[in-house]
């Protein structure tokens, strides 16, 4: 029979009475000692009779004895049955025949005066063995809040097999209610374990759970296994340990039968390691928690951030590109003025020359009522409407930007290779690539001034057609971007250029037009060996809104002559 004790002064306390008589009372011989001024010194006694029955009586007792709240002088007592005796409640547990078995169950309740038993006794140990006091330490040391779950279980029973050898260890967690494990981590003698080679002994773990109580079993509670002879367990041992988030825990141990079955000293220092490892695990979990957490609230804060700076930008955007495109106009009115009285000189060589830089700045002044429009688009948060779609020449395109260029590509000494098959065309807005591109190779420029004055400055410009679009690449060999920036310098408002030269928006526009225009953008880029910002782009891109700006009307100049 084992009797725990549900309330008064020694709640928890657990006591097997391996068949012999147990006695109560306040007098210091007594097997169950009651500290309780209502309980007499020889209080009550329970005892074996036939047929494996159990009787309570009661020894003339000054306050009586009860059983199930009823005044008795003897008893016989059946499973579940409650003894009370002053403000003390005993439970009453009838364990099953040993069958026998040559190790019967062993029962220990978590208490405070367990542990200090433990302590004081862990010296007299086997010897060989490590000390309780060396093994908490040992655990003290390795405990980390970082380490997974998994691994410090592992390297905990390293430490916990140099004090209590065993052939399986495994920690079982289920989740409230559940009848299967939610997880189960171990090993037997080196190799993984699962649960379904665990849960042969679900009948002692399962009681040990029930119970909240530390358990020892011979083989009739873990049956050996019919398809594997050496992993037959000559016994086992369970200790639930508290968990958080409605789960509970549950340390199992097992030896085969070569080995000395677990005794009643190996399981106090097992309970005493399990609440070491229990308040190891809760910290774990803790950190856990506060780590997804963290994880939350940065990511919280970086939305909130990247929310403010495309509010700023899309304010900066609209007035840059309203207060921009209306003196386009006049340029633009102006250079076709030029481009007619050009065409009535009489020198022409100089005509050609003139109209040769009037076309650039026509070129110039039309991306930048192109910038104008895909700015406005930006500032809108959609393009919206019908895309600006024709069909482009990749490369008429290319030599276009690279002609507007020019001065930042002669300012590095940069030397420009083009390698754009002739009839590769796109559909989509023109200018959305132009912009596209001239981010690219003014940024390639800036960084190739940081290079080496010995050091050819190189800039290739490749594409290549797709099956369903075009891969279009961009490279230098400059000075590299560190890995830990590569996601970075996509960001809008970052920049790595001094302040007078970078506004840390050139590459943010660049990913979100090739996004938009439902392509992908990928960087290759290692210190010291340059750069290659490789686009791939559908044959039919999103473009940008027509109606973004009003369309361009032919600028009218007062007092001019010729119109």
């Amino acid at each position: 029979m084992k009797l725990v004790i549900r309330s008064g002064k020694r709640r928890g306390q657990i006591f097997n009475s391996d068949g012999r008589t147990v006695t109560i009372g306040r007098d210091p011989s007594c097997t169950i000692r009651l500290d309780d001024s209502r309980a007499s010194r020889q209080h009550a006694l329970i005892e074996p009779a036939e047929n494996g029955t159990w009787i309570c009586r009661d020894l003339q007792s000054t306050n009586s004895t009860l059983v199930n709240e009823k005044e008795i002088t003897t008893a016989l007592l059946k499973d579940g049955d409650v003894i009370r005796i002053g403000s003390t409640e005993i439970l009453c547990q009838m364990l099953p025949e040993a069958s026998g078995s040559a190790n019967p169950e062993i029962a220990l309740a978590v208490n405070r005066e367990t542990i200090e038993l433990t302590l004081r006794s862990s010296s007299q140990l086997t010897p060989g063995r490590k000390s309780l006091q060396e093994v908490l330490f040992r655990l003290g040391l390795i405990a980390d809040p970082a380490l997974p779950p998994a691994k410090f279980i592992g390297k905990a029973m390293q430490i916990l097999a140099e004090s209590v050898p065993f052939a399986t260890w495994a920690l079982l967690t289920w989740k409230q209610g559940a009848t299967e494990p939610a997880a189960v981590i171990g090993e037997r003698l080196g190799r993984p374990v699962g649960a379904a080679e665990i849960l042969r002994c679900s009948r002692l773990i399962e009681r040990a759970t029930r119970s909240r109580t530390g358990l020892i079993a011979g083989s009739r509670d873990c049956p050996d296994d019919p398809h594997s002879a050496d992993a037959a367990i000559g016994s086992a041992l369970a200790v639930p340990i508290n968990a958080a988030n409605n789960e509970q825990n549950v340390l199992y141990l097992d030896r085969g039968p070569e080995m000395e079955p677990f005794r009643r000293e190996d399981l106090e220092q097992i309970v005493v390691i399990a609440l070491h490892l229990q308040v190891d695990l809760q910290n774990i979990d803790l950190y856990l928690r506060l780590q997804g957490a963290f994880e939350d609230l940065r990511r919280s804060q970086s939305d909130l951030v990247r929310t403010e700076k495309m509010a700023a930008i899309g304010r900066l955007a609209s007035g840059f590109a309203h207060d921009l495109n209306n003196p386009l106009s006049s340029l633009i009115g102006f250079l076709d003025l030029a481009t007619r009285l050009a065409a009535k000189s009489i020198d022409e060589k100089a005509v050609e020359k003139l109209k040769r830089y009037l076309s650039r700045a026509h070129d110039a002044a039309d991306y930048c009522q192109a910038l104008s429009r895909n700015l406005l688009a930006f500032a809108r948060q959609s393009p919206g409407g019908s895309p600006a779609s024709k069909d482009y020449d990749v490369r008429a395109t290319v030599d276009a930007t690279i002609n507007i260029c020019d001065a930042a590509l002669q300012r590095c000494g940069a030397r420009v290779a083009i390698d754009v098959p002739n009839g590769l065309t796109l559909r989509g807005d023109p200018s959305a690539l132009q912009q596209v591109l001239m981010n690219l190779l003014t940024n390639a420029a800036d960084a190739l001034c940081e290079v080496d004055t010995e050091r050819a400055r190189q800039i290739q410009v490749v594409a290549r057609r797709e099956d369903e679009g075009a891969t279009i690449a961009v490279s230098d060999n400059g000075p590299g971007i560190p890995a830990e920036l590569h996601e970075r310098i996509f960001e809008p408002l970052f920049t790595t250029k001094a302040s007078d030269r970078g506004t840390g928006l050139g590459l943010f526009v660049v990913r979100r037009i090739v996004l938009e225009s439902g392509g992908k953008i990928e960087l290759t880029s290692r210190p010291g060996t340059g750069s290659t910002f490789q686009i791939h782009l559908p044959s039919r891109q999103l473009g940008v809104a027509p109606d973004a700006v009003p369309p361009r009307q032919p600028a009218v100049i007062q007092g001019s002559r010729d119109s």
